[in-house]
């Protein structure tokens, strides 16, 4: 097996009274140069010699039941259980040094054949020697095995250090040497042995004990090979994505925090983020399923990984994103130049579940700045920049600037206040009604969401809207207006009994759920389904599901009325027309603010005359001038609603303009309007 050892595999302990204390990895360095060199061609003997004589004792209890004895023999007894393999041979060492000579030669032969054959471990003592008594050592006959050698051939040290990875060598001699000389007083230690054409994971655990004729080095070695490829393997999986097999979000954040704090040492330092994500992702899974999903998945990313530069950090960080960490990097224009690099290597067709697809991305870039103290800033940067880019269409690349910043900030600070709106009374409705341009009178209101601030200034719907949908709101947002909608319909039907209100509704919350959320509102407040209209825009039309067809299919048919809003500025069509035809059209205030008396645009004309053939009847929306109330008038069009009437007003300002029987003079302002033109 090949790799360096980690420092969780590979540390020091030192015991005390108060328990165990790790201590760091301490790797050979020029401090530690200096030590006696240890191996086959320095001649271990040379560091730590060792003598045999000394009794060996991982399993001193063992000899203690074979001879009986008692006294001082039961306390090593005691020592052996106690402490284990390691602790053990101490007990074992201390016992024999009060021993006569005699007795101990009498049962040394037979207590080394007990320890080796019923230990699962691979035992040794190693004791230092001097000029009258020559150092020695004792290795069980299981340490052959260990090494993959025949029984009987391994010679001890020379053959234990000879076959040390190289790159492990060191650490383990400066481990031993710290234990010897009495640094530290135990030593536990992973490191590489070759192996009959391998490299096997072994973990030393060694310590010193002080004798009256010297000091004695013992232990025990354990082959780890398969509880150290587990830790691998779990290691990996916590850091990889499991599909794609690229660094995850946990990975890429850790590299991430090292380069920032480079940058911050070092200024000249220059790095960068790439945010990638898939255009159109979900209508992949939607459509073809989550296995055709996940095939596009995989070949992003070896697209990217053989486009990637050496060293960079190519990740998937969730869903559709991935994340690319260029470093180092010169200048902005280097950043782009790889990005478009990258995404060009992205794009193009694939071939998932047995379909051709296109794939484009849209990147965001992100480059490094003394600024960035966190690494999740600089992502977050990265992201922003991505969905900017997201915005200008499929396939496009944005480097993030202060301006997108300051919107990202003020982007927050709107989510927050609609979130507190939501839970509070934040989020209100207000009402503009709806004129009949034949009779004058208020046929409807549209219920309108607005949103105030803690400080009391309104926030506009084209902000709070589309972030609501973002973030998964817009369901809350529709009920509460729905909610308020209906309730005053209710309230005012003893007033109007004829009014409906409008309700807009996102493409997002057309789903399963829309038809029991209506039904229920109108079944709460008693009102028949013609009170109420569902405000669609035109991309609800293009290309929807079948479940979506069905659940607006149910609606019209159960009276509710489905109206397109601004139509004309989206992705209009005969053809969808035809397949969802709509109860009215309304014509977007782009279009009625063009009729200025002295043009009547042709797509205004055409709009109308759509209408009409459909049977859909067209409400003007945005209606300011007498000279546009009396152009649409000419066109056809059958109502209109905009500040030439009322803006949007609160509950009881609407509710006043009903009790009044507020109707405006339509013939009368045309007719004047005629008189002057």
């Amino acid at each position: 097996m090949s790799g360096n050892p980690s420092d969780s595999d590979v540390d020091f302990k030192r015991t005390d009274a108060a328990g165990v204390i790790d201590l760091p990895h301490v790797a050979p360095t020029p401090e530690n140069e200096g030590l006696p060199p240890l191996g086959p061609a320095a001649g271990v003997g040379s560091l730590l010699p060792i003598g045999v004589g000394v009794g060996v004792g991982g399993l001193a209890f063992v000899l203690a039941l074979l001879l009986g004895g008692s006294g001082a023999l039961g306390a090593a007894l005691v020592a052996g259980l106690g402490s284990g393999v390691a602790s053990g041979l101490f007990a074992w060492t201390h016992f024999a040094n009060r021993k006569r000579k005699d007795v101990l030669r009498e049962h040394d032969a037979r207590l080394r054949q007990l320890l080796g054959s019923a230990s699962g471990t691979c035992l040794w003592t190693w004791r230092q020697g001097d000029s009258n008594f020559p150092g020695e050592a004792w290795f069980s006959e299981s340490w052959a095995d260990s090494f993959g050698l025949q029984a009987g051939t391994f010679d001890g040290p020379d053959t234990w250090f000879g076959r040390i990875h190289p790159e492990d060598l060191g650490g383990l001699v400066h481990g031993l040497e710290r234990v010897r000389s009495g640094d530290q007083s135990n030593l536990r230690r992973h490191y590489r042995i070759r192996h009959v054409g391998e490299w096997r994971w072994i973990e030393v655990h060694a310590r010193a004990v002080d004798l009256a004729d010297g000091r004695v080095l013992a232990g025990a070695v354990q082959d780890v090979t398969v509880h150290h490829s587990m830790q691998e393997r779990l290691a990996h999986t916590a850091f990889h994505d499991a599909l794609t097999g690229l660094p995850n979000r946990a990975l890429f954040l850790d590299r991430l925090a090292h380069c920032t704090a480079r940058a911050r040492r070092n200024p000249r330092y220059r790095f960068a983020v790439v945010y990638l994500d898939i255009d159109d992702f979900k209508l992949i899974n939607d459509s073809l399923g989550h296995h055709a999903g996940d095939a596009m998945l995989a070949v992003v990313a070896r697209r990217l990984l053989s486009s990637a530069r050496p060293g960079d950090t190519v990740a998937r960080i969730g869903g559709d994103e991935f994340t690319i960490l260029l470093e180092p990097v010169e200048s902005t224009e280097d950043a782009e130049r790889v990005a478009m690099r990258l995404r060009s290597a992205v794009h193009g067709n694939v071939e998932v579940a047995g379909h051709h697809a296109q794939i484009s991305t849209s990147v965001g870039i992100a480059f490094s700045s003394s600024d960035y103290l966190d690494p999740l800033d600089i992502l977050r940067d990265a992201d922003t920049a991505m969905y900017h880019a997201k915005r200008m269409g499929p396939g496009r690349q944005r480097l993030f600037d202060q301006a997108m910043r300051d919107s990202a900030v003020r982007r927050l600070r709107v989510e927050t206040e609609l979130r507190k709106g939501l839970d509070g009374t934040g989020l209100t409705v207000h009402y503009q009604p709806i004129i009949n341009l034949s009779s004058g009178v208020i046929e409807g209101f549209e219920a309108l969401a607005r949103l105030a601030s803690s400080s009391g200034n309104i926030i506009s719907p084209a902000e709070f809207i589309p972030l609501a949908e973002a973030q998964g709101l817009i369901d809350r947002v529709l009920d509460r207006v729905l909610e308020d909608a209906v309730s005053r319909i209710a309230e005012w039907a003893h007033i109007a009994p004829s009014l409906y209100v409008s309700v807009n509704v996102s493409a997002r919350s057309i789903n399963g759920q829309i038809v029991e959320r209506v039904m229920t509102a109108l079944a709460k407040h008693e009102l028949p389904t013609s009170s109420l209209k569902l405000e669609l825009t035109e991309s609800v039309l293009i290309g929807p599901t079948p479940g979506v067809i069905d659940a607006l299919d149910t609606l019209r048919r159960s009276g509710v009325g489905l109206y397109i809003d601004d139509f004309g500025t989206g992705y209009s069509s005969l053809s969808y027309l035809h397949q969802f035809p709509a109860d009215r059209i309304k014509l977007d205030r782009t279009f009625v603010m063009a009729l200025d008396g002295k043009r009547m645009p042709d797509i205004v004309q055409t709009i109308v005359a759509l209408s009409q053939r459909i049977g859909a009847a067209v409400i003007a929306e945005g209606i300011e001038t007498a000279t546009q109330l009396t152009a649409l008038r000419e066109l056809g069009c059958m109502a209109g609603q905009g500040f030439f009437f009322a803006p949007p007003l609160p509950p009881d300002a609407a509710r006043r303009l009903l009790e009044e029987g507020r109707n405006w003079p339509i013939e009368s302002v045309t007719a004047l309007q005629a008189a002057r033109d």
